[in-house]
């Protein structure tokens, strides 16, 4: 059996490699990495839809000027599967990469 199995999906996903590690090429990880969250604060309505439906929590529920509001605190940590984009009921969340 091969011990370097290698397993490449097109677009920014990382590769698989042997051993189940993950790993990305340069241009894919700089995709991933390079990625920007923004929530307006005057769209959401704090309803916890983002948060919820985020499979890395990326968000936090926190208070923004006395309302509770979805911040995006783990942006690290964000594969850009776009559910919570899809998810927002007012369009407040921007994806930029």
């Amino acid at each position: 059996m091969d011990s370097n199995i290698k397993i490449e999906m097109p677009g920014f996903f990382p590769t698989l490699q042997g051993g189940g590690i993950l790993q990305s090429s340069d241009q894919q990880w700089k995709q991933i990495i390079s990625q920007k969250i923004t929530v307006s604060h005057e769209k959401c309505i704090g309803c916890g839809a983002c948060f919820r439906v985020c499979p890395f929590m990326v968000y936090e529920m926190h208070k923004v000027g006395g309302k509770k509001k979805a911040v995006p605190v783990h942006v690290q940590d964000c594969f850009i599967c776009q559910s919570c984009q899809a998810q927002c009921p007012t369009d407040a969340i921007i994806i930029k990469w």
